[in-house]
């Protein structure tokens, strides 16, 4: 029998991190490594990649994020943050991954809005705005990583939507910047 992991381990990795939120993850990742079976990984490693976005360690939301996405399907914040750190980071491959989370975003999205009843606080007029809002921020998301991979039709489409729903500052910038670069000869080739 595999011995099993201790509660007081994972207590006195906590409290030596001293409130550094660097120290706490590389903490947990010991404790992962030195426990592969624990079975408080998936909350472990929920709480690495949180403490990964408040520190923007673009590699750990990378590792943890798609690992969250499987546990939990519709984790439309996830999604987002992978997205940006796709679109921040840039390397080989990293646009392309960037828009099939783009692309997932705005689907589950659409579930999520279609699955969630009105929450009862708020007036008709209000969860509408909300859900127009929210929506026009995937497009926007989208619309943004279509733009970078050059895909200017899309990109055009999905900017104009999120436009029409809730025209946001940011959308109309993301327009005039598709639209100058639509309009400028490509840079010479040596």
């Amino acid at each position: 029998m595999p011995p099993v992991d201790s509660d007081e381990d994972l207590r006195r990795l906590i409290q030596q991190a001293g409130g550094s939120e660097t120290q706490l993850i590389t903490s947990l990742e010991g404790y992962l490594r030195r426990w592969p079976r624990t079975q408080r990984r998936s909350e472990i490693e929920e709480e690495v990649y949180k403490l990964a976005v408040k520190v923007r360690d673009r590699d750990r939301i990378l590792s943890y994020g798609p690992r969250l996405i499987e546990q939990t399907p519709g984790s439309v914040d996830v999604l987002v943050e992978l997205v940006t750190a796709l679109r921040e980071r840039r390397q080989t491959g990293d646009l392309e991954r960037a828009r099939g989370y783009a692309e997932q975003l705005v689907r589950e999205f659409d579930t999520l809005l279609n699955d969630r009843p009105k929450p009862r606080r708020l007036s008709q007029a209000r969860w509408e705005e909300q859900k127009q809002q929210g929506r026009a921020s995937v497009y926007l998301t989208r619309g943004r990583v279509y733009a970078d991979l050059g895909e200017d039709e899309k990109a055009k489409r999905d900017l104009q939507l999120s436009a029409q729903l809730a025209p946001l500052a940011v959308t109309f910038l993301a327009l005039a910047d598709l639209k100058e670069r639509r309009q400028s000869p490509p840079p010479d080739k040596e």
